[in-house]
């Protein structure tokens, strides 16, 4: 996971498989931490080809965190498998 920021949009780089042991440290990071406080989020999963069941449930809490805040996530995807995800 690699972090860049520009201007108030954080935009959030994967690669490879995102699985439960990555999704505890995604959501130890974006949903819980008291220092992540970033409204608007782009996570790019352009390379990224494969993600478990954890890690949507992880995206699925940050969006609705962010949306209490009036944020908001915003995916990339590029791998037709995951879209389907």
């Amino acid at each position: 996971m690699r972090l860049d920021s520009k201007s108030e949009i954080r935009l959030i780089r994967f690669q490879g498989a995102i699985l439960r042991k990555d999704s505890e440290i995604m959501e130890q990071e974006l949903v819980i931490s008291p220092d992540f406080n970033s409204k608007k989020i782009v996570l790019d999963l352009t390379r990224v080809h494969h993600i478990c069941s954890s890690a949507l449930g992880v995206l699925v809490s940050l969006k609705r965190k962010l949306k209490s805040q009036n944020g908001d996530v915003k995916l990339v995807i590029s791998d037709d498998d995951i879209k389907q995800v």
